[in-house]
This record gives C-alpha cells, sequence and structure tokens, in this order.
C-alpha cells in the first residue's frame, strides 16, 4: 500500500509540471523546451560557472554594481535573471540558453531575435520552476 501512495504522489507532481513547453519563433519554427535532467542542469551551472567573474568585469569591477545587477539570487537563481545577463553578457547568455535546451548556438546567434531569445529564457524558467 505504501507503493501505492508513493507512485499516486510521484504522477500527481508529473501532471502539475510539464515535461516541455512549445516555443513559436519569429520565423514560424516552433521549438521544444525540455525540463533539464539531473546532468542537463550540472552542464547549465558549469556553463554558468565563470559568468560572476565575467559580470563582475563587465558591471565594472564593483560588488555594489554586482549587487545592484543580481539582488539576491542564488547562483542557480541566476537562470531566473537570464533576460538581464542577455543583454550585458550576450555571448555568454546564448551558451547556457543553448545548454538549458539543446538547441544549437549557432542556430541561436544566427536564426533568432532578442524577441525570441526572451520566449525561449522564459520557457526554461517556468518548465524548470525556476524561482529568483
Amino acid at each position: 500500500m505504501a507503493n501505492q501512495k508513493k507512485g499516486g504522489m510521484v504522477e500527481s507532481i508529473k501532471v502539475s509540471m510539464p515535461e516541455r513547453i512549445d516555443v513559436a519563433l519569429s520565423n514560424g519554427t516552433m521549438v521544444s523546451i525540455p525540463k533539464l535532467k539531473t546532468g542537463d542542469f550540472l552542464t547549465v551551472l558549469m556553463s554558468i560557472q565563470d559568468l560572476p567573474t565575467k559580470l563582475f568585469e563587465m558591471l565594472g569591477g564593483t560588488v555594489d554594481g554586482v549587487k545592484t545587477f543580481v539582488g539576491d539570487s542564488p547562483i542557480n537563481g541566476l537562470l531566473s535573471i537570464l533576460p538581464k545577463i542577455l543583454v550585458t553578457a550576450y555571448e555568454e547568455s546564448i551558451s547556457i540558453i543553448s545548454a538549458a535546451t539543446c538547441i544549437e548556438k549557432e542556430y541561436l546567434l544566427n536564426d533568432t531575435d532578442l524577441c525570441d531569445l526572451l520566449k525561449i529564457c522564459e520557457a526554461v524558467i517556468s518548465v524548470n520552476k525556476v524561482e529568483s
């Protein structure tokens, strides 16, 4: 009976959390943004490992500048401020989005616009239930 309760709980979680979100890009292409698996999440975290240092340098090398930009978000909360980072650190943002979505970096660089990237960021945040 304990297994039935456990299974029911897992099923209710699966139903309440979508496995992927489809996003319509401005060129008419649909992309599917999957929920990150544990290994993929680790890959994303590794891709943003140097981002705080790069942001620190981009924001003038002051702690106050970084605190104002990032707020109280922990390192994994950087996904939730990805739209802000996108404007400040474009190349690094593209690498993070690529790692989080499995969409080729070259496609993101050459075949999407800023609105597309923001929609993709929103889908990554939403499907993974990331909160700042």
